[in-house]
């Protein structure tokens, strides 16, 4: 400020700087009169993120604490993406508070309301990306040499005057579960499973999976997506094989002793049976046991039983017992005899014990 006298009168002068937002003598260029009101800055809502995925049934924190404003209600809304094919939730569920949990069970679109004392409102979505349990059944085999199933040794029933057999009595191997059943009243531990592939058999002792194969949980999460929706949180789903065999066909036996001494490789002919109950040789459907495998491929139950919920639990019930069903029927079905013969096609010779004789067959288990 400067003072200049002019005659008796003292004058002052108050100077602007230029590209200032003040004056020279520091007092402000826009100064709101007294008694005017203050002007709050716009809201913006943040929804934070982004945010790592999560597995199924798990829960995320929602941070809203970047957004602006003054004394600000905060609404959380959800809504389904693609992956929620088993349902989508609760429709119009709401959360609420600046950082807020909630459970989740496919992807959503997270959209968040901020709202001011005086009305004003902001909006700011983002996705949460929900992702699979690696659930899958792994194929587990094995060749049980030491089984003793009780069948009889192979032989002819009958053969013709020429060096063929007409009828035989013959039953080499089957793949069985490798499992013990003990709800099987009446049933040896080992040896009995042919009754399906899956492993515990729920349906076929108490008929249902749940809990004799699968868990289910209901979500607790007041006023979330998901709330009270029920979804399977685990599982105990076993494939586990075993090929068993005739013991009256092992070495030293007379079966193993009479086709050596006619030119039969025996080590290559056991050996091919077991591939046969077990994984095949190389070409496709060429063992039981890799039937199996091939299907859970592309259908495994685990895999499919991981990805589905339901409002009631009768129904996720019938929804989790019809996929297992279906498989376990398909296993069952796609395995069965005749496969493809190329372990161990050949020629080998039954003892026909009326005749007291033996007789060429060829290999049709």
């Amino acid at each position: 400020m400067k003072f200049f006298q002019v005659g008796t009168t003292m004058l002052a002068l108050t100077l602007m700087v230029a590209g200032s937002n003040v004056y020279a003598n520091g007092v402000p260029k826009h100064r709101p009169p007294p008694g005017a009101p203050q002007l709050d800055p716009p809201i913006k809502a943040d929804a934070g993120g982004p945010y790592p995925p999560i597995k199924r049934g798990a829960s995320i924190l929602l941070d809203g604490s970047k957004s602006i404003g003054k004394n600000l209600i905060y609404e959380w809304f959800f809504a389904p993406e693609a992956d929620c094919r088993s349902g989508p939730g609760n429709t119009g569920a709401t959360k609420s508070g600046m950082r807020t949990r909630a459970v989740l069970l496919c992807s959503m679109k997270v959209s968040l309301k901020v709202t001011d004392a005086k009305g004003n409102h902001a909006w700011d979505s983002t996705t949460v990306t929900v992702t699979p349990r690696p659930w899958r059944i792994r194929l587990r085999h094995t060749s049980n040499w030491n089984a003793r199933p009780g069948w009889s040794p192979p032989h002819a029933i009958a053969s013709s005057n020429g060096p063929n057999c007409l009828e035989v009595g013959v039953k080499f191997g089957e793949n069985w579960c490798a499992l013990p059943h003990p709800q099987a009243p009446g049933l040896a531990s080992r040896g009995v499973e042919q009754i399906g592939a899956i492993h515990p058999h729920g349906n076929r002792f108490h008929n249902t999976w749940l809990e004799h194969g699968y868990t289910v949980e209901q979500v607790d999460d007041e006023n979330g997506p998901f709330h009270g929706w029920h979804y399977v949180s685990k599982h105990e789903l076993k494939l586990e094989r075993e090929g068993v065999f005739n013991q009256h066909i092992k070495a030293g036996t007379q079966f193993y002793r009479g086709n050596q001494a006619r030119g039969v490789n025996m080590k290559r002919m056991l050996r091919g049976i077991a591939r046969h109950e077990g994984m095949g040789s190389g070409p496709a459907r060429s063992g039981h046991s890799e039937i199996f495998q091939t299907v859970l491929k592309t259908n495994d139950p685990a895999t499919k039983i991981e990805r589905m919920w339901a409002q009631s639990l009768k129904e996720l019930k019938k929804k989790a017992d019809g996929e297992i069903n279906g498989i376990n029927k398909q296993l069952s079905a796609q395995s069965a005899d005749p496969i493809n013969l190329s372990n161990w096609m050949g020629k080998y010779y039954l003892y026909d014990r009326a005749a007291g004789k033996w007789c060429r067959d060829f290999l049709r288990h």
